[in-house]
């Protein structure tokens, strides 16, 4: 996990907004842009999130392709810090992991083994892929609030 730590410049605020259709609800998410010692930033979460120009930062996560993925933030300039809810993330991880290896268990001696036993390794992985996200983020949590 890494830190950067600085003063935010060049912020940018935006928002992907997903409706479904059929009456279901919208979804948004919020997206910040920005930079801390010359280090291109991304910040994307469920809340919106309070950024602006000149504020004292201190965001937690990973660089990927040049860009830092920051998976949670402490404003000490406004006192504010985020990070999304990991433990529900966490939580709909390890149920799909059950469920995959559920499908796979009851494949194991039906005729049709081999696309049951594939879609239950398919949820296992997803389940475990977003399991590491998860913990992650909690990570990332913990050491923002550490530094307040």
């Amino acid at each position: 996990m890494e830190q950067l730590q600085g003063v935010a410049t060049g912020v940018r605020h935006t928002a992907s907004v997903v409706s479904p259709g059929n009456e279901q609800p919208t979804s948004t998410v919020h997206i910040a842009l920005f930079r801390i010692n010359g280090q291109a930033v991304e910040m994307q979460t469920s809340k919106a999130i309070g950024i602006n120009e000149g504020d004292q930062l201190l965001v937690v996560g990973a660089s990927r392709n040049g860009v830092f993925k920051a998976l949670a933030h402490r404003n000490y300039t406004t006192g504010a810090s985020h990070a999304e809810n990991w433990w529900f993330s966490a939580a709909v991880s390890l149920f799909m992991c059950g469920v995959g290896a559920n499908f796979m268990l009851t494949a194991a001696g039906g005729h049709e083994a081999v696309p049951v036993m594939l879609f239950g390794a398919v949820g296992v992985a997803a389940g475990l892929f977003f399991l590491r996200r998860s913990w992650r983020t909690r990570t990332a949590a913990r050491i923002v609030n550490a530094a307040g």
